[in-house]
C-alpha cells in the first residue's frame, strides 16, 4: 500500500492537507466517505506545523483522483461513438493539462 501526505499553502491563507491510499473506487460516488482516522491524523499533523492550523477547519471531504494504473492518461475517440472523444486519467494535473489535451 502506498500513501502520501501533501501540504499545499495557497495565497489566500487557506492550507490544504491531504492523504491518500490505494483502495477500490465504489460504483456509487455517494458512497465515498472520508476515513475518520485519516482525518484525525491530518488534524494532528496540521497542529505540529502551526498552532494556528488546528483552528477553523473549513472542509473535510473525500474523493478519488482520476488515474490509470500506468499513470498514462486515456485519450482518444470512444469506440462506437463517432466524433466523441475522451481525455481522462491526468491525476492531479487534470485541471492544468486536461484542457490542453
Amino acid at each position: 500500500m502506498k500513501s502520501q501526505d501533501i501540504t499545499k499553502p495557497l495565497i489566500n491563507t487557506n492550507v490544504f492537507f491531504s492523504f491518500f491510499k490505494e483502495e477500490e473506487v465504489p460504483d456509487d460516488p455517494e458512497e465515498i466517505r472520508g476515513n475518520s482516522e485519516s482525518i484525525a491524523m491530518l488534524k494532528r499533523v496540521a497542529k505540529t506545523v502551526s498552532s494556528h492550523l488546528g483552528e477553523g477547519v473549513k472542509v473535510e471531504q473525500a474523493c478519488f483522483l482520476p488515474c490509470t494504473d500506468d499513470g498514462v492518461p486515456i485519450i482518444g475517440e470512444i469506440p462506437g461513438v463517432k466524433g466523441c472523444y475522451v481525455a481522462t486519467g491526468h491525476s492531479c494535473w487534470g485541471i492544468l493539462n486536461g484542457p490542453a489535451t
